[in-house]
Parts: C-alpha cells; sequence; structure tokens
C-alpha cells in the first residue's frame, strides 16, 4: 500500500489493522526475515512526503524523517519516541526496500525493525507511562448509536492477511470509503470497516491526546464523520471559519460517542540508541 502525504490519505485494512506493540522493559532485538536491498539517501527537497507498501515486496519511504520509519517499525498507540536526538525528526532520507515475495503487513515490521537495527544501530524499548489520554465510549445511556454509524456488512476480520499493495477486490462502499479501510481528506473521515480500536486510534491526532477504546462494541463499523479542521475544543466550538463541529462534538452528533478524560498508562518507545544511516 502507497500512503502519499497529500490532502486524501486512503489507508487499507493492512495498516489500519497492524497491531500494537506489547510492553516490555528489555530492548526489542529484531528476528526473523530481512530486506534483500536496501538504499537509504539524504533529501534536502523542502516539501512532499510519501510512505508505505509496495507490489511485489517494496517498501518505499520518500523525503521524511526516520521518526515516520521508527513508527512504522513500532507501531504504538503514540507517536512519542522518547530520547530521539533531534535529527530524527527533522532529517529527512529516501528509504528503498526490497524483499522477494509478497510480505504481509507483520513480516514488513518486522524487516523494517531489522533494517532500523542494521543500518542505524537502533535500539529501543517500550515503556508505560501516565499520561492524560480520553477514552473512547457510547454516549447514550440506552446505547443507541449515532445515525452515521453502522455495523458493517463486510467480513473484515477475514481480511486481515491482505497483504499491502494489494487492496480489496470489493467496489467502494456507499458511503464512499474503501471495503474495510478508511479515507481521510483532513476534514471528513469515512470508514467502510474498522474496529471501534481502530477508529480511537485514528482520532487520536485530531483529539490531540491518545485515545482509548472503552465503548465495550465488537466487530466492525461504517461510518462517516464530518468536523472542523483543527480539535476545537470539548464543548465543540467550532474552529474560526470553519462552520463543521469539532471532532468532539462530531463524535457525539454523527456517531452517538463522546471522549472522556482519564489518565492512563500508555506504551510509548524509548530509543536507547540510534545512528545516523549510512548513505548508499
Amino acid at each position: 500500500m502507497w500512503v502519499p502525504m497529500r490532502r486524501t490519505v486512503v489507508i487499507l485494512l493492512a495498516v489500519a489493522l497492524a497491531g500494537l506493540a506489547v510492553s516490555a522493559q528489555a530492548p526489542l532485538r529484531p528476528a526473523g526475515a530481512r530486506f534483500d536491498a536496501v538504499s537509504i539517501k539524504s533529501n534536502r527537497s523542502a516539501t512532499g512526503g510519501s510512505i508505505g507498501a509496495q507490489p511485489g515486496g517494496r517498501f518505499v519511504m520518500i523525503n521524511l524523517p526516520m521518526a515516520r520509519l521508527i513508527r512504522v517499525a513500532y507501531p504504538a498507540l503514540t507517536s512519542q519516541l522518547i530520547g530521539a536526538p533531534a535529527w530524527v525528526n527533522s532529517e529527512r532520507y529516501d528509504v528503498i526496500a526490497k524483499a522477494e515475495g509478497d510480505p504481509t503487513s507483520a513480516q514488513i515490521e518486522a524487516m523494517l525493525r531489522a533494517l532500523l537495527a542494521d543500518r542505524l544501530k537502533l535500539v529501543a524499548h517500550f515503556e508505560p507511562r501516565e499520561q492524560e489520554v480520553y477514552a473512547l465510549v457510547v454516549a447514550r445511556a440506552d446505547r443507541r448509536l449515532g445515525p452515521r454509524l453502522t455495523a458493517a456488512p463486510l467480513d473484515c476480520a477475514a481480511q486481515v492477511e491482505v497483504r499491502p499493495g494489494s487492496g480489496l477486490s470489493l467496489p467502494p462502499r456507499p458511503n464512499g470509503a474503501p471495503p474495510c479501510g478508511l479515507s481521510s481528506d483532513g476534514r471528513r473521515l469515512t470508514s467502510g470497516g474498522l474496529t471501534m480500536a481502530q477508529l480511537a486510534r485514528n482520532i487520536s491526532p485530531l483529539a490531540g491526546r491518545v485515545v482509548i477504546d472503552n465503548t465495550g462494541l465488537a466487530g466492525f463499523y461504517e461510518f462517516t464523520l464530518e468536523y472542523a479542521a483543527r480539535a476545537g475544543n470539548a464543548a465543540g466550538i467550532p474552529e474560526s471559519g470553519d462552520d463543521r463541529p469539532s471532532i468532539f462534538a462530531a463524535l457525539q452528533e454523527q456517531l452517538g460517542l463522546e471522549l472522556e478524560p482519564l489518565r492512563a498508562p500508555v506504551d510509548v518507545l524509548v530509543i536507547d540508541r540510534i545512528d545516523r544511516p549510512s548513505e548508499d
């Protein structure tokens, strides 16, 4: 799957269902398969960038910081990289990696971890840290859902092993979303079948905190969520010049869900060692 950093982003199931890393104090040591060929070059372009898997076992990152690659290799609820030097977030690189066959998302993550260990000498571990978060809950006492949230008719659980870049051989859903995936343009999220945990992860950047799924809703859901360009505030007041509701108000009005503030431990990735990559 190819994810361009443009106005519209489409995230198919292979990424939407990426598993969360397990908390561990010991350094995370990559194991298993490695890419057959890897090229890393510095990129000093001012704008633009893309990252994602492509058909044929390729993984490509263009003009993005190494922090983005690390987050793909070590997925977690929060994007924080504790202890990372400044260059990890500021200096941009092109990374082109090739593997044999058609690896799954989990296999690509493992190969990216090996790449980071080999070329950047990355040593890292997950560590739980208590933070201010939001809990995603059903808003109504009778647990009735909002008008734009419905159970997905597709068997999305059966699509977990879809290979990156291959897509699903199904037409878009009536709301325009990819089947068992997510589409976003910065002010609208449309789902063709996601879990509540996946919804929580996708709205975390909009809410300004990690969002944890406490809805108790199982299965996959289709939805259309329209909101102001920025998070706004819990009172639901939209940003100036945008007549859409804040993400807080939109969740309640359109999906019948709401965000409750609380403190909870969240796994963050701690960087113990990382070197600038050798270019080739």
